[in-house]
């Protein structure tokens, strides 16, 4: 069986002021936690990146094709799936993960190609969140 990951990095980070996947974080690139992690993880990576950094971002990752996003999400994974699609290899499972999203453990990646594997038509891992949520109306919490 041939896990290829397409690791999505096209965005703008608009919300955030900025291309979060670039900014480092303990000595590394956001993205490169994330690249390293579908890995270590999967036989094949596929690095969707934005158009102006595909030549920077070639060899200096542990992606194995860097390839051009487009000017939305989905069009970005489709560049990678098409990647997958087209290398000649078969991909009997495909991992996606957003580049920006660096703490996604090894286990997580296995957990989501386990689930696959053993039959689902697709998985998408759910985290607990450790942050409080509030419901509020006007000024008062209310539930």
């Amino acid at each position: 069986m041939t896990v290829w990951a397409v690791v999505v990095a096209a965005g703008g980070g608009a919300r955030f002021g900025g291309p979060k996947q670039f900014e480092v974080v303990a000595g590394r690139r956001v993205l490169d936690w994330s690249v390293e992690a579908a890995a270590r993880t999967c036989d094949r990576v596929v690095l969707v990146a934005p158009a102006d950094r595909v030549d920077e971002l070639v060899g200096s990752t542990a992606a194995d094709v860097v390839v051009p996003g487009a000017a939305t999400r989905s069009g970005s994974v489709r560049a990678g799936l098409a990647v997958a699609a087209t290398s000649g290899a078969d991909a009997d499972i495909v991992v996606v993960h957003d580049a920006a999203r660096p703490l996604a453990s090894d286990a997580l990646f296995r957990a989501v190609v386990a689930a696959v594997a053993a039959g689902a038509a697709g998985a998408v891992p759910g985290l607990p969140i450790a942050d409080t949520v509030k419901q509020v109306a006007g000024d008062e919490v209310v539930a």
